[in-house]
């Protein structure tokens, strides 16, 4: 692969003008409109860094790695978010020598190219050669731990990522999370406990991973008592505990928190997580009464499994059977409906969101959109016309900056790690929720 000359002075941020256009490269790039993306960057009078930085990330995003490459190679002058984000997307292709050879080749690094290089170790596997990296790095952040005992832990090295954890200047509740799970995993559920108990704040994945660690661990008696305290549960804390009863010979106990429609729902929402369909539809067949929840939990679960075509017979079936198809149900078929690029699905979920007075919810409009884009009908068909997704841009502007105006500052930690402060922003202000806010008061 060729390298563009650095020109001199490096790294330095070129002044943002074009900012309405290097939006609508991300708008195109979030809506998985590659082609538009290009065409808004090739008819720029004039590009940032930002520009070329969005069209480069957005190529490895549909894993066009080659356009990406090429597109790198003709920029007058990459900065380090350029080559930040050469790296971070080899790594998201899997292609983690090339990231190095881009690493060495930069003239100056910062904390995300090195974080960024060292998540592509660890994510390979290569966690001797992302330790040697940590080791070398000047400066790190939170993400840089957490990345490194993640990694440590998923080679089965305890010990050591629990002597790295506790030298963190700062912890967060994912590195403390990390740590419950690989004390949970090596079999060790009074240390994890002991870390659980310690934390200052918990969210609902600390309180899963220690009941979890204790259900896997066949602690039924614990795990059962953590389950009864926590004040939130998801769908993997009810399908962990449920599985380690059943792992017991418990069933009898295993089935007693699922006596009422509103925990079978539960229980096929918990199974769908883990992608154990078969089993979620038997108990969705052996159930007395459904309700649209337990048609909606059917069809996310075949969703988030890649079943794409029994998610929309499952739509199909629920029509059929009277059923009032609810907001979820309608979330998960338009993704499906995106999934398969299927147009003629797409239309048909359309006219029934349409007839049940769905069509104007913001959340189901921006999700309606982007199954238009990925159709390739955006343009001639889809939920909105060329000029209301124009004024929807308008309208992003303006809420970007009333909400200046008031003193808000996107948090940008946590978020896209691998790219600049100004992409962050931009990418923040693009998000789908920001998108239907903007539609819903259009409307």
């Amino acid at each position: 692969m060729r390298f563009p000359p650095i020109k001199r002075p490096p790294l330095r941020r070129a002044p943002v003008v074009p900012s309405a256009d290097n939006k609508r490269i991300s708008q195109c790039v979030r809506l998985g409109d590659i082609d538009g993306a290009r065409r808004v960057f090739n008819e720029m009078p004039e590009r940032t860094a930002v520009s070329w930085n969005s069209m480069i990330i957005g190529y490895f995003t549909r894993g066009k790695v080659g356009d990406a490459e090429t597109l790198f190679n003709s920029m007058p002058a990459p900065t380090t978010a350029s080559y930040n984000a050469m790296i971070s997307g080899y790594v998201r292709n899997d292609r983690v020598p090339d990231a190095r050879r881009v690493f060495d080749a930069m003239p100056a690094h910062n904390v995300i190219s090195w974080t960024a290089m060292v998540r592509g170790y660890v994510k390979v596997g290569e966690v001797s050669e992302a330790e040697a990296l940590f080791r070398r790095m000047p400066e790190r952040n939170v993400v840089s731990w957490t990345v490194m005992v993640g990694g440590l832990l998923r080679e089965g090295r305890v010990d050591d990522a629990r002597a790295l954890y506790d030298a963190m200047p700062e912890r967060d509740v994912v590195a403390t999370t990390n740590m419950v799970s690989g004390y949970c995993d090596a079999g060790r559920t009074a240390e994890a406990r002991e870390i659980f108990d310690s934390m200052p704040r918990r969210n609902v994945v600390s309180w899963t991973a220690m009941v979890s660690g204790y259900a896997h661990n066949l602690e039924l008696d614990l795990a059962r008592e953590l389950f009864d305290a926590m004040p939130e549960r998801n769908e993997v804390t009810w399908t962990a505990l449920i599985t380690g009863h059943a792992q017991c010979g418990r069933t009898d106990e295993a089935l007693e928190p699922f006596q009422s429609l509103i925990a079978s729902n539960s229980m096929i929402l918990g199974l769908g997580q883990s992608k154990r369909m078969a089993e979620a539809r038997r108990i969705f067949d052996r159930m007395d009464e459904r309700d649209d929840g337990s048609w909606s939990a059917l069809i996310k679960g075949y969703e988030r499994s890649g079943l794409e075509l029994e998610a929309l017979s499952a739509f199909a079936s629920m029509q059929r059977h009277g059923v009032r198809a609810n907001y979820p149900s309608f979330i998960s078929v338009i993704s499906v409906c995106a999934s398969l690029a299927s147009y003629a699905h797409g239309r048909e979920v359309h006219a029934e969101a349409v007839k049940l007075g769905f069509h104007s919810d913001v959340y189901i409009a921006s999700a309606m959109i982007t199954m238009y884009v990925k159709c390739g009908d955006l343009g001639r068909r889809g939920l909105v016309a060329a000029q209301e997704h124009e004024d929807i841009a308008r309208m992003l502007e303006r809420l970007n900056g009333m909400l200046r105006e008031v003193g808000y500052v996107p948090d940008l930690n946590f978020v896209l790690h691998d790219v600049d402060e100004e992409q962050k922003e931009m990418s923040l202000g693009w998000h789908s929720e920001r998108v239907a806010v903007a539609f819903g008061l259009l409307k």
